[in-house]
C-alpha cells in the first residue's frame, strides 16, 4: 500500500509539473505577442478598448528588434499606365518563422482581412489587395496609416494623437536627391527596420506578388517624396539588395494610387539607373515581370533609346546619308541598361534589322519615328530626372 500511494504522489507530481510547463509556454506566446503590439504601439501612450473607452498603458522602456535577415523574394511587376506603378518583387516580415509556428495564437489570416480602405494624410485610398497586419486591424475596414512614420493605427483619435506627437516630417536615412519639391531619401533596412517593414506592410495593400515583408535587413529603400510647408509626402519607393550577384537594380517598385499619372513610376525607374551608372555598372530589374511591368520598362527602355540615338544621330546640319556605327555594348555603358534590355527596346521602334545573305544584325534609324516619339513623351509633361542633383555614393 505504501508502495502504491509513493507512484500515485509521483503521477500526480507529473502531471502538476506538465500542466505547469504547458501553463508557461502559452505565458510565454502571449508575452511576445504583448511586446510584437508594444512594439508597434510604442510612440502611442492612448489606444482604445473594444468598448471605446480610451485607456492608458505604461510603454516598456525597451523593445527588442525582432527582424531577422532573409532575402527579398522575387517576384512580378505591376504598372499603371505610363509606368506609375509597379511592382518588381517583394521584400520583407515582425516576428520570426519560429515565434509564428510557436505562437499559433497570432497567426495572420490575409484572406480574412476586412481593410478596404486607409486614411493616409488627407487622402482615403481604396486597398487592392490584402496585408498581413497583426489581426486587430485586420478586423477593421479603415485603416490610418501616418504618412510621415508609415506606423497603422485602428482609429481616427488613435491617429489624432500620433499626428499630434509623431516627430517625423521625412523619411529616416539620408536625403540624396532634391529638385524643386522632389526629394529622394536613401533608407537601410537594417538601421531603420520598423520604418521598413511597415513600408512593405503599405506596399502589400497594392501588390498582388508581395510574399515577405518584414526581413528588410538585406535591403536598400529609395523613398520618393513631395515637399510643402508640412514635410515631405510620401509618394512611392523602390527597393534593392544590397549585396546582389544578378545586376539587379530593383526588387520592388512601387507608386500610390493618389500620385500616379504624374510620371513618377518613370521617375523611380530613371533613378534606379541613375544609380546604377553612378556605380559603374549595368542593370535590370529582378525577374520575372508581370505583363503590365514589362510593359512599363519596354516603356521606358523605348524612350531612353529615343533620346540616346538622337544624341548620337540626329545632329542639326547631320546629312540623312551619314552613317555612324553604335554597337549594343555602346548603348548599354550610355545608359545603364543591361545589352538583354537593349535589344528589347530597339526592337520596340523596329530599329533592329537582319541582312538576309549574311544572316547579320544591325540597327536602323528612323529620325522621322524617333522625333515623334520624343515628341509624344514630352507632351505629357512628366516630371524628369536631374542627374546633376544627385549626391550619392554606393554604400557597397
Amino acid at each position: 500500500m505504501i508502495f502504491g500511494k509513493t507512484l500515485l504522489l509521483t503521477q500526480q507530481q507529473e502531471t502538476q509539473t506538465e500542466t505547469r510547463k504547458r501553463k508557461q509556454a502559452a505565458s510565454k506566446r502571449k508575452q511576445r505577442h504583448r511586446n510584437r503590439r508594444q512594439l508597434h504601439e510604442s510612440s502611442s501612450e492612448d489606444e482604445y478598448t473594444e468598448d471605446g473607452v480610451v485607456i492608458a498603458r505604461q510603454r516598456r522602456a525597451h523593445v527588442t528588434s525582432l527582424s531577422s535577415p532573409a532575402s527579398e523574394s522575387s517576384s512580378s511587376s505591376s504598372f499603371s499606365g505610363d509606368a506609375e506603378f509597379s511592382d518588381v518583387s517583394s521584400a520583407s516580415s515582425a516576428c520570426s518563422d519560429e515565434e509564428l509556428e510557436e505562437g499559433s495564437d497570432v497567426e495572420l489570416l490575409a484572406g480574412a482581412s476586412k481593410i478596404r480602405a486607409i486614411r493616409f494624410g488627407k487622402y482615403e485610398i481604396e486597398t487592392w489587395y490584402t496585408a498581413p497586419y497583426p489581426e486587430e486591424y485586420n478586423r477593421r475596414s479603415l485603416l490610418y496609416i501616418c504618412e510621415f512614420c508609415l506606423k497603422y493605427m485602428p482609429s481616427e483619435y488613435v491617429n489624432w494623437r500620433h499626428q499630434i506627437k509623431c516627430p517625423m516630417r521625412h523619411p529616416p536615412g539620408d536625403e540624396i536627391y532634391r529638385a524643386g519639391k522632389v526629394s529622394v531619401f536613401e533608407v537601410d533596412g537594417r538601421k531603420n527596420p520598423m520604418y521598413c517593414q511597415n513600408l512593405c506592410l503599405l506596399a502589400k495593400l497594392f501588390l498582388g506578388s508581395k510574399t515577405l515583408y518584414y526581413d528588410v535587413e538585406p535591403f536598400l529603400f529609395y523613398i520618393l517624396t513631395e515637399t510643402d510647408e508640412h514635410g515631405c509626402h510620401f509618394v512611392g519607393y523602390f527597393s534593392k539588395e544590397k549585396q546582389n550577384t544578378s545586376s539587379y537594380n530593383v526588387s520592388c517598385i512601387l507608386t500610390l494610387p493618389i500620385h500616379q499619372r504624374k510620371g513618377y513610376g518613370n521617375f523611380l525607374i530613371s533613378f534606379s539607373y541613375l544609380l546604377t551608372r553612378t556605380e559603374g555598372k549595368t542593370g535590370t530589374p529582378e525577374k520575372p515581370l508581370s505583363d503590365l511591368g514589362l510593359l512599363s520598362y519596354r516603356n521606358y527602355w523605348k524612350y531612353t533609346l529615343c533620346y540616346e540615338l538622337q544624341d548620337l544621330f540626329i545632329r542639326p546640319g547631320q546629312a540623312d546619308e551619314e552613317i555612324k556605327k553604335v554597337s549594343i555594348m555602346e548603348l548599354s555603358g550610355n545608359t545603364g541598361m543591361t545589352p538583354d534590355d537593349i535589344v528589347c527596346g530597339l526592337e520596340a521602334l523596329n530599329a533592329v534589322v537582319r541582312d538576309p545573305e549574311t544572316g547579320t544584325y544591325a540597327i536602323r534609324v528612323d529620325r522621322a519615328l524617333i522625333e515623334l516619339q520624343i515628341a509624344h513623351w514630352e507632351a505629357k509633361g512628366y516630371i524628369n530626372l536631374e542627374p546633376d542633383k544627385l549626391i550619392w555614393t554606393s554604400m557597397v
